[in-house]
């Protein structure tokens, strides 16, 4: 693998851990709503590091996009899937508690760290 593609990854799951980090913070104070962003923002550094190195073209630009995209893909299983979509809610549409958007957002980074794992 290209070593300047394995240091772009590993830069992005750092940002990830960071804002996982962010999420643990925001939970301890309830502030829900910044919990389900910054655990959003951690899935999405991660797939963002997964397809440095393993593209697909329907995954999009955004996190959002690539959450979107996790539910296109048939390669993914299933508890991923339900992880994104979980994620993609909208709090207007289905109030997600802290708790359950920092395992989701769990769920898909240790989904991505494994196949990150497979392909370098």
């Amino acid at each position: 693998m290209n070593k300047d593609l394995k240091n772009k990854a590993a830069v992005l799951f750092a940002q990830g851990d960071l804002e996982l980090n962010k999420a643990y913070e925001a939970d301890k104070i309830k502030f829900d709503g910044k919990v389900r962003t910054c655990s959003r923002r951690a899935s999405g550094f991660y797939l963002d590091a997964l397809l440095t190195v393993s593209p697909k073209e329907f995954y999009g630009k955004s996190f959002m996009s690539h959450l979107r995209g996790i539910l296109s893909d048939n390669s993914v299983p299933q508890k991923v899937k339900d992880s994104a979509k979980l994620l993609l809610v909208k709090a207007s549409v289905k109030e997600i508690s802290g708790a359950a958007a920092i395992n989701s957002a769990k769920i898909i980074m240790d989904y991505c760290k494994s196949e990150f794992e497979k392909v370098i």
